[in-house]
Parts: C-alpha cells; sequence; structure tokens
C-alpha cells in the first residue's frame, strides 16, 4: 500500500504547456495523470532532460 501512496504523490496534475505528456490529459489549465498511468512528469527545463527521462513535449517523462 504504501508504493501506491508514494506513485499517487509522484503522479500530480502539472500545469498546462502546451501539449500534456503522454499518459496525462487535458483539465482546464492543468495535465492530469490517466487512471493508472506510471509515468511520472515534470515540465522540462532548457532543451534536456535528466538522465533517465525523455522529452514529452514541453516535459521531462520517466516511466515507473
Amino acid at each position: 500500500m504504501i508504493e501506491l501512496a508514494l506513485l499517487a504523490a509522484l503522479t500530480q496534475p502539472l500545469p498546462k504547456v502546451g501539449v500534456c505528456p503522454l499518459g496525462y490529459y487535458s483539465s482546464g489549465s492543468y495535465c492530469v495523470p490517466g487512471r493508472g498511468t506510471t509515468k511520472e512528469a515534470i515540465e522540462k527545463q532548457g532543451s534536456f532532460c535528466p538522465l533517465g527521462w525523455y522529452s514529452s513535449s514541453g516535459y521531462c517523462v520517466r516511466s515507473r
């Protein structure tokens, strides 16, 4: 159960910047994680994503 709580904390709605990242859907001015998504996303800072993350629109995404 702790793993589910941790996953829920990591997959929170993000401010929408253009198109939402893979695994997320648009809801108003936010990108909301899809049901059961295991992808963590952060807003991209600059041109590159951290090691282990991939670029998806204006975000960096990491599969869990």
